[in-house]
Parts: structure tokens; C-alpha cells; sequence
């Protein structure tokens, strides 16, 4: 890469500044010379996600399932247990 315009050769001119777009920039380069390999990072964050959703859908319905099976079964503590204190 060629030293950005405005950068003094020693070091000790003015700061640079870097922009998204100068990062991207470099990234695209990087990638396409094959320096650096783009691993698909960005689906995890999406993926687990999608985890959190599906997991939590299966949570309700199992406790739908519960709750209508409790609703068809017999209450707990009706009287009926002969070891249930008075």
C-alpha cells in the first residue's frame, strides 16, 4: 500500500485519520489478493439468533404441551392422597 496523501515520510506529521471507508477499502484489497480469507464470520451473530428463536419456540411449545397435559390429568393435592396432611 502507498502511504496515504498528507502523511509525512518520518512519522511525525499530523495524525492520520481512518474512516470506514479506508478500512474497507483495505479489507476488499486484502481479500482479493487472497491475504486474508473472508470465513463467513458475520453469519454466527445471525446464526445464533436464529438459535434463541427456534430454542425459545420450542420451549412454549413444550409448555403448552405441559399445560394441557396437566389440564386433562387429575389435580395435585385434590384430598385424594392419603398422606396429604389435614
Amino acid at each position: 500500500m502507498t502511504e496515504p496523501a498528507g502523511a509525512a515520510a518520518d512519522g511525525g506529521g499530523a495524525p492520520l485519520r481512518v474512516t470506514d471507508e479506508h478500512l474497507n477499502a483495505a479489507l476488499d484489497e486484502l481479500l482479493e489478493s487472497g491475504a486474508l480469507e473472508d470465513d463467513g464470520g458475520g453469519d454466527d451473530d445471525i446464526q445464533k439468533e436464529l438459535d434463541e428463536v427456534a430454542s425459545k419456540s420450542n420451549v412454549d411449545q413444550e409448555l403448552a404441551a405441559l399445560k394441557a397435559e396437566m389440564a386433562s390429568s387429575p389435580a395435585i393435592g385434590s384430598g385424594s392422597d392419603s398422606t396429604a396432611p389435614n
